[in-house]
């Protein structure tokens, strides 16, 4: 893996936890936040809260466009939050 690389996955990871926990990264600027499958769902609060993530989000974090992740179940458990965060 280049530099480059590990530079933009790290980034990517920064804007996954920082759309589960606002305010807790301090996201590089000309940083923009995509499209992502907890925008307008219902669960969301309680995924931030209880850290909880679902299969749409996981799709999300490997990279996946919204038609992919967005035709896919969105029930949050905490063992997908622990298996994409280990946390």
């Amino acid at each position: 893996m280049t530099e480059a690389e590990i530079a933009e996955s790290v980034r990517e990871i920064a804007l996954c936890i920082e759309r589960l926990s606002p305010g807790t990264v301090v996201l590089p600027s000309g940083s923009e936040l995509e499209p992502a499958p907890c925008d307008g769902c219902w669960h969301a609060a309680r995924c931030r809260s209880e850290r909880l993530a679902c299969a749409a989000f996981a799709l999300f974090m490997d990279g996946a466009k919204p038609p992919r992740w967005s035709a896919v179940n969105r029930t949050p458990t905490r063992t997908r939050f622990t298996e994409l965060l280990g946390a």
